[in-house]
C-alpha cells in the first residue's frame, strides 16, 4: 500500500470539535492551512457545544470535517491511503 504524497499546508487535527482542537484549527485556517478535522463527537461533555464549534469552523473554505474515532484504524486509513 503506497502512501499519498502530502501536500504542503495540509494538516490533520484530531479532536477538532474540542476546546483546544477547535482553536488550533481556527489558528491554522487563518494562517492559510487546509485542515482536516477529526472528532468522534463523544458525550464526554455537551455534544451540542462541539457541534457549535464545528459550525464555526465550517465557515472557513479550507476546513473539512470527518466524524472519525482515531482508535479505529479502518476509519483512519481512508484519510492516509489512496
Amino acid at each position: 500500500m503506497g502512501r499519498r504524497q502530502a501536500k504542503k499546508n495540509n494538516v490533520l487535527v484530531a479532536g477538532s470539535a474540542g476546546f483546544i482542537g477547535s482553536r488550533v484549527c481556527q489558528y491554522l485556517l487563518e494562517a492559510g492551512w487546509n485542515v482536516l478535522g477529526l472528532d468522534n463527537l463523544n458525550d464526554y461533555y455537551d455534544p451540542l457545544l462541539k457541534k457549535w464549534r464545528l459550525q464555526t469552523l465550517k465557515k472557513y473554505p479550507g476546513f473539512t470535517f470527518s466524524k472519525t474515532d482515531i482508535v479505529n484504524l479502518k476509519s483512519l486509513e481512508k484519510h492516509f491511503y489512496a
